[in-house]
């Protein structure tokens, strides 16, 4: 037999050619039996089969398919022309297609519609044809549901443009009616939508509408879009904060844009509720990756108007707390200097009690940071209110305050000032329903007995205060001179880091990260120790402060780099997996220009593969310092060297910096995964965040680890990579090597 000639960009859905034969072969030989072969494989086909006398053009057999795609019944098919089929405005188009198959024996076409009788419905298929001997077959795949994915796929990829472009012109808007313009704009232009409409929601209206149409007048769609029901469900939208699809009257989206009440600065932004409309004319079904991507364009828009009011704002930031409303460290330095400075003219005294919070940490862990926010505010609220006007208090540590009391005439009055304070506390803070009790500390100094200037008065302060933290807390007492001690044994740790740098008495630890989509070993984070010769090892947390303090944290974060480049030289070696290596780097380290080409310069010297380097820098401080190290991180990338947000979600981080900037993943901070997956706020921080690190193409790391609840979780809303004592404390070098050997073996 001549071999079919089919296209090699298509397959053809069944073997046509064997159905052909087998037609014909039952006429020669055991015709029960092969008529049996041949109603199985036609009856059983999921795509519709039809066999048509060419010379007459009339259907001789058809199968069960094309019965449920025409809705008509084999008897009523058979005997007839193949017009019957299809719609009869597609005469001329199935003659030529007819004509078009007989000259070549055989033919695909990739749309043509069939006519369901009973419903009225045209249905898309492809058809593949094929001709011999004078019979021809056509087989009938319907293509409906292919055709919606398509449509989905063109959708899905106008909303991420459109999200694209409006995130990349956020960022440099000064006022919300350009942000607005700007925004409806693009999603009609780039969205394929046909009116966007957004209006802030106010007393149940939608006042101060932005918008942008390609149908007309926006007045008169407004009267047409803004119908009594549609207005309902987006004032639903506003309340249940969702986004609400509409198939009533008029097709549209509602989303909602929620600014929260802002405390920033000392002036107070309240909550402001808007809402985007968009308007389509026909019916949108959108699914659950559709509505992630609108949700996106709404965080967007409610960054970029954070962002607006953030710079209308920002000389108050500078000076002001955003926790507690209360001048910050900076305005209490300047303020103490201008008070002494009137005293010494006055020949008045004055006095600084700085305010700790004991066992602030507990409250944290127990009750959530969020909560500890709270007792801050409410805190700084409390002693605010018994102070005089001519005193000052200030926010100037993570759980501490400092409060100047002016025209101190003896100590008695401070006495007094104290039991006021003590007083204030008597009564517990309630937060959610709990009751909390603050125990206070409180360390006393006095201008000119205690020092001559603002370093000294605050730091004889200070030390009253530890001196009271070390008997326990829950007291206050005066500065003496006996507490020179701890200036001096902060100077002997100093001392002591300095030998340790000598005498390279710092370690590297590592705890693995682990990739639990692959169920494998990504790489480790190294943590520095301090293996002292007498006091054995020592935690981080009690000498970064002091490096940072006394600048030597250069140094050590050099001999960090070095360290941590040459392991992975050795493991590259060692091992036939990679190991992935990364280094923290403090605030310090950033501000010093040229760091970049800095490490560039070690990972060239050592020859090691730069993508085995991974850099870690606070979310707080990438911030902070944007502009200085934006141009760093680009250079970073040009050679491979990847940089993550550590802590990432305890900062402010700009979504159109983070689009921008060859950011490689975000380690969610581990404040957030605590409490998973039982805290409804941490469930909906997490996930957001795994969800626009996705969106952004950035992978996501989350640390501190610790359940196998917490470890599900994260893996089922698409984390990347776990790090914490689920999987293992921090190791040195010999415990981690055996660590991956046992691990490869599991």
């Amino acid at each position: 037999m001549e071999k079919i000639k089919i296209s090699s960009t298509r397959k053809l859905f069944i073997d046509m050619y064997f159905v052909i034969k087998v037609y014909y072969y039952f006429e020669l030989v055991d015709k029960a039996k092969q008529i049996k072969r041949y109603e199985a494989i036609k009856e059983t086909s999921l795509d519709g089969i039809v066999l048509m006398d060419i010379k007459q053009k009339k259907i001789i057999d058809i199968n069960k398919a094309i019965e449920n795609l025409v809705g008509l019944k084999r008897e009523d098919i058979i005997g007839k022309s193949y017009y019957i089929l299809h719609p009869k405005e597609f005469k001329n188009y199935i003659d030529k297609l007819f004509e078009k198959t007989l000259t070549k024996g055989f033919g695909i076409h990739p749309n043509i519609y069939l006519l369901n009788h009973k419903t009225g419905e045209y249905i898309p298929c492809e058809l593949a044809a094929n001709i011999t001997n004078g019979i021809g077959i056509a087989v009938f795949r319907d293509i409906r549901e292919r055709n919606e994915i398509e449509k989905k796929l063109e959708r899905i990829s106008r909303l991420y443009k459109l999200l694209y472009k409006v995130s990349e012109f956020i960022n440099t808007v000064h006022s919300k009616e350009v942000l607005f313009e700007k925004t409806t704009k693009i999603i009609v232009e780039e969205g394929g939508f046909s009116t966007a409409f957004i209006g802030k929601v106010e007393n149940e209206k939608i006042i101060n509408v932005s918008c942008y149409s390609k149908e007309g007048s926006c007045e008169l769609l407004k009267n047409k879009i803004f119908t009594e029901k549609n207005l309902f469900t987006a004032f639903e939208s506003i309340k249940q904060n969702k986004i609400y699809v509409s198939q009533l009257e008029n097709h549209y989206i509602s989303i909602p844009i929620i600014k929260e009440k802002m405390t920033i600065s000392p002036i107070v932004f309240p909550e402001e509720k808007y809402v985007l409309i968009i308007y389509t004319p026909e019916a949108i079904f959108f699914e659950e990756d559709e509505l992630g991507v609108l949700k996106q364009l709404s965080i967007d828009i409610t960054s970029a108007l954070i962002g607006i009011e953030r710079k209308l704002e920002i000389e108050f930031l500078s000076f002001y707390d955003t926790t507690t409303k209360l001048p910050n460290r900076r305005f209490f330095i300047e303020n103490l200097e201008k008070e002494i400075e009137f005293a010494k003219k006055s020949g008045n005294k004055l006095a600084v009690i700085v305010i700790n919070i004991d066992r602030f940490k507990n409250i944290n862990q127990s009750f959530s940071y969020t909560a500890g926010d709270k007792i801050l505010f409410e805190l700084g609220q409390r002693v605010e209110k018994i102070l005089r006007k001519r005193d000052f208090i200030a926010r100037i540590g993570n759980n501490e305050f400092g409060v100047i009391i002016n025209n101190v005439e003896a100590k008695q009055d401070l006495y007094f000032v104290i039991s006021r304070i003590r007083n204030q506390f008597t009564n517990p803070i309630e937060i959610n329903g709990n009751k909390i009790f603050l125990s206070l500390s409180m360390g006393i100094s006095i201008f000119p007995d205690d020092g001559e200037n603002k370093e000294e008065i605050l730091s004889a302060a200070i030390a009253a205060l530890k001196e009271v933290k070390n008997k326990g807390g829950n007291g206050f007492d005066f500065y003496n001179k006996n507490m020179k001690k701890e200036s001096l044994e902060l100077l002997q740790i100093e001392s002591e880091l300095r030998n340790a740098i000598k005498n390279k008495e710092f370690v590297l630890y590592y705890q693995p990260i682990i990739d639990i989509k692959e169920n494998k070993i990504f790489g480790v984070e190294a943590l520095i120790r301090w293996k002292h010769p007498e006091k054995g090892l020592i935690p981080p947390f009690k000498f970064i402060p002091v490096l940072e303090m006394t600048g030597l944290i250069n140094e050590v974060g050099s001999w960090v780099i070095d360290e941590a480049i040459n392991q992975i030289k050795l493991w590259s070696k060692k091992y036939d997996i990679t190991i992935h290596v990364s280094i923290n780097l403090s605030p310090r380290q950033i501000v010093n220009k040229n760091i970049s080409k800095k490490i560039i310069d070690r990972v060239l010297s050592y020859g090691i593969n730069p993508e085995y380097l991974i850099l870690e820098i606070t979310e707080s401080t990438l911030m902070e310092n944007i502009e200085d190290f934006n141009e760093e991180i680009k250079l970073l990338n040009s050679y491979n060297i990847r940089v993550e947000i550590d802590d990432f979600g305890t900062g402010y981080s700009s979504l159109a910096y983070l689009k921008k900037l060859p950011i490689f993943a975000l380690k969610i901070d581990r404040a957030f995964i605590k409490d998973l997956p039982k805290d409804e706020d941490d469930i909906a921080i997490t996930t957001a965040i795994i969800r626009m690190a996705k969106s952004l193409g950035k992978k996501t790391i989350a640390e501190g680890v610790e359940t196998k609840s917490q470890l599900e979780f994260l893996k089922k809303e698409g984390c990347d990579y776990i790090q914490g004592y689920y999987f293992s404390k921090p190791l040195p070098v010999d415990e981690f090597e055996k660590f991956v050997k046992e691990f490869k073996i599991k």
